[in-house]
């Protein structure tokens, strides 16, 4: 069984879209205001992920590692230039293992490394001083040259022999357990997210591009599933000059980009749901969206109802980092929107928390979500109850319809 990747998804766009935008990336001015926003196209982003993969390729054969070593990236995740660096490393023949900036103890590296089996660390320049102990090999992020790795080829993107080798680990926040632990993601597993975010990522209108913004870091799987949905569609994905932009620069990017389908953690939404409400302008520009998507948290039941009141077309992801995105709410205008369903091919169980009592409410049990070893995104078995199954941590209410409400605890 043959089983799609990231990378399969870059070069196949990147021929079936090869001028539109697939990026767009800020120049500020000398007063930290977005001056323009720049192009980078899908056959750019390819020839950006070749050239860097050749220079890692031999930096890290250099050190002697063999292709499919576990290779950690220590990045902010949240430029253009940390996305291509992340292909990079895959497209090179090795494995990485993805850190975001957040981690502020690069004790907790070397240790989630160690437990990996990483063999080098790339890193943002930026955390030079903090790495001068490091037990293992470290190189730092830059931008390659295209003259200096001319004379080098690459090999085939790498074919797994079954959907159980590793393509890439992630981590979990440790807010659970009190310290992040390893999640290490298989070909299977990726093959699942991509179907999972053709299916999310659908565009509104197949004749006009969708444009969005960047969710979160690319060292975490929020942004990195979202990629893997606009790449099958040909979208564009803007990079804002922080996460937690502003309200002005939302508006910026809409009138100057074309943004219509926004993206964001629920903390960051609430605040541009906020100001609409003193903005009637923000305001009608939100109404406009094609999709307005939120993931992370519950949106504040205030700011959720002004949403609705006005007409935004509010969705509601769910999902983790051991299974990437689950469901999704139905939206829209009538009805329970805030309603969610599975994604489609997926495989789910909704078992009772507690034994079932006579004269009990069915629609208002709670329910415990498990994801089916049938399913394709169930995480690794490493990762799994002793049945084979994953239990995700948390509850849900089955509604009337059959569908179902989160019970956020």
């Amino acid at each position: 069984m043959s089983y799609t990747t990231h990378l399969n998804l870059l070069e196949q766009s990147s021929q079936k879209y090869p001028n539109r935008p697939v990026f767009r990336v800020p120049t500020l001015t000398s007063n930290g205001e977005v001056d323009d926003w720049n192009i980078v196209t899908y056959s750019e982003f390819f020839e950006d992920v070749e050239i860097c993969a050749k220079y890692w390729r031999r930096v890290l054969a250099e050190d002697g590692l063999l292709p499919r070593t576990v290779v950690g990236l220590w990045l902010g995740g949240l430029t253009y230039q940390d996305a291509v660096h992340i292909y990079a490393v895959a497209r090179a023949g090795y494995v990485p293992q993805l850190f975001s900036l957040r981690l502020p103890n690069p004790e907790v590296i070397f240790e989630l490394l160690a437990k990996a089996n990483a063999k080098a660390l790339i890193a943002d320049p930026a955390y030079e001083s903090s790495l001068k102990a490091a037990p293992l090999s470290v190189h730092f992020t830059r931008k390659v040259n295209p003259l200096d790795v001319a004379e080098l080829v690459l090999p085939p993107v790498h074919v797994p022999l079954n959907g159980d080798e590793t393509v890439m680990v992630f981590h979990t926040s440790g807010s659970t357990s009190g310290s992040p632990k390893l999640v290490p993601c298989n070909y299977r597993w990726l093959d699942a997210m991509i179907s999972k975010a053709y299916h999310v990522g659908q565009p509104r209108n197949s004749y006009v591009q969708d444009v969005t913004v960047w969710m979160g870091s690319m060292s975490h799987i929020g942004q990195t599933f979202m990629l893997l949905g606009s790449l099958q569609h040909g979208s564009c994905t803007i990079q804002p000059t922080k996460i937690a932009f502003d309200s002005a620069e939302l508006v910026d990017m809409i009138t100057r980009c074309r943004l219509n389908r926004l993206n964001q953690f629920a903390t960051f939404l609430a605040t541009h749901l906020r100001a609409s409400k003193e903005d009637r302008k923000l305001l009608n520009m939100l109404t406009q969206l094609d999709e307005v998507l939120y993931s992370g948290l519950a949106l504040p039941r205030e700011e959720e109802d002004w949403a609705y009141k006005n007409g935004i077309q509010l969705k509601n992801l769910f999902g983790s980092t051991e299974c990437g995105a689950m469901m999704l709410s139905i939206g829209g205008r009538n009805g329970e929107p805030r309603l969610l369903k599975p994604i489609e091919g997926t495989s789910y169980g909704f078992f009772p928390i507690s034994p079932e009592t006579e004269n009990a409410n069915a629609n208002a049990r709670l329910l415990e979500l498990v994801i089916l070893s049938s399913s394709a995104d169930c995480p690794d078995t490493s990762l799994r109850a002793a049945d084979g199954h994953f239990p995700h941590r948390g509850s849900v209410h089955r509604s009337c319809s059959g569908m179902l409400r989160i019970a956020w605890s």
